[in-house]
């Protein structure tokens, strides 16, 4: 059973912040689509990483139209990921705006978005471990002596703290839901 409390004065405050959601999610999503496309045809091109003698900085210039493409779509890895998150946004407050709020359609958009942070964290992980591959492999860089200090502090621990948090969460208000609908069966 849903709980609509859209003609309350918390119903319209909820709204009025669901909206402002709707509108960061849409545009949190037109910006990373932006980003691809810019880093795949925009006119300049640069990525910046550190190497055993510091950091190290290539241009459109230092890269062919392929390996700009490989490099473009290795750093995408997360952004599609959070695109995921922004989109589990966009519904959820669509959702809100319509005045549901305890409903499993809710839970199951938090926890769809909970598991996309965690696919950002993995994302953020492996696209670090595949650049740094990559450029090993062009002879463009030296193995960092520090690899795995640097994968745990892509933003990988914070996603993934950030997930199971909002796994535990939903798990919670799933089973809340479950008892209210079990204590409505029973009067």
């Amino acid at each position: 059973m849903e709980v609509n409390f859209a003609d309350t004065t918390d119903g319209r405050t909820l709204r009025r912040w669901s909206r402002l959601l709707l509108i960061l999610a849409s545009l949190g999503m037109a910006w990373s689509s932006f980003e691809i496309a810019n880093a795949l045809f925009g006119p300049r091109f640069v990525v910046a990483f550190q190497t055993v003698s510091g950091l190290k900085i290539m241009t459109e210039k230092d890269v062919i139209v392929f390996d700009r493409a490989v490099l473009v779509m290795i750093s995408s890895l997360p952004v599609v990921c959070w695109l995921y998150c922004l989109w589990q946004i966009f519904r959820l407050s669509q959702t809100f705006s319509s005045g549901e709020i305890l409903s499993t359609r809710t839970v199951s958009r938090l926890e769809r978005f909970g598991y996309g942070l965690a696919a950002q964290g993995i994302a953020d992980a492996f696209s670090l471990l595949l650049m740094t591959s990559y450029m090993v492999y062009l002879k463009k860089s030296d193995p960092p002596e520090n690899l795995w200090q640097n994968v745990v502090g892509s933003g990988f621990l914070t996603s993934m703290v950030a997930a199971v948090l909002l796994v535990v969460v939903t798990r919670i208000l799933r089973i809340g839901i479950r008892l209210r609908e079990e204590s409505e069966l029973t009067i």
